[in-house]
């Protein structure tokens, strides 16, 4: 009888610590009916296997990604020289893909965003490879160097084309 009763808790205690995590789609009355020994250690494997598995944090990227998406618009130029720029970033937005639009009124242009890279920062690069139908002629497609750097709802802004225009600008509600 002895025996038997070691054999059982023995046999529960293996089953505890080498079943996988809950959420695994182990069925819980198979792994229940094979722990035939006390009620609470039923209960506890029962428990183990109910427990939900953590819920994945997203890598810092994403959350940097989530913030950027939306529009932003603000003032942009080199000197005394300002004119309104707007950024929309899609939700869709992921590095290598289409991410949004970039207007600006002088010259007329609605440039097509690609994310190029995130970095520490975050920092955010994108190329514009086309233009929108009616964008003045002297758009011209670049495959880096729009910047942006993400604040609390601020955006610096920082082009390496043209004359190098800077600026800030702030999510539009």
């Amino acid at each position: 009888m002895a025996l038997c009763a070691a054999a059982i808790t023995g046999g529960v205690t293996v089953l505890t610590h080498f079943l996988p995590p809950g959420g695994t789609g182990l069925d819980e009355t198979a792994v229940t009916s094979a722990a035939s020994g006390p009620a609470s250690a039923r209960a506890a494997v029962a428990d183990a296997l109910l427990t939900p598995a953590p819920v994945p944090v997203p890598p810092p990227r994403t959350a940097a990604l989530e913030q950027l998406t939306g529009t932003w618009t603000g003032l942009a130029g080199t000197g005394s020289r300002r004119v309104p720029i707007t950024l929309v970033v899609t939700s869709e937005c992921t590095e290598g893909h289409a991410c949004g639009t970039l207007t600006t009124d002088l010259p007329a242009c609605v440039g097509y965003l690609t994310l190029v890279r995130v970095a520490a920062g975050p920092v955010f690069d994108f190329a514009t490879l086309s233009y929108a139908p009616g964008s003045s002629s002297a758009c011209e497609p670049h495959p880096d160097g729009d910047r942006f750097i993400l604040g609390d709802d601020v955006l610096a802004y920082h082009t390496e084309h043209g004359e190098g225009a800077s600026g800030r600008l702030h999510r539009v509600p």
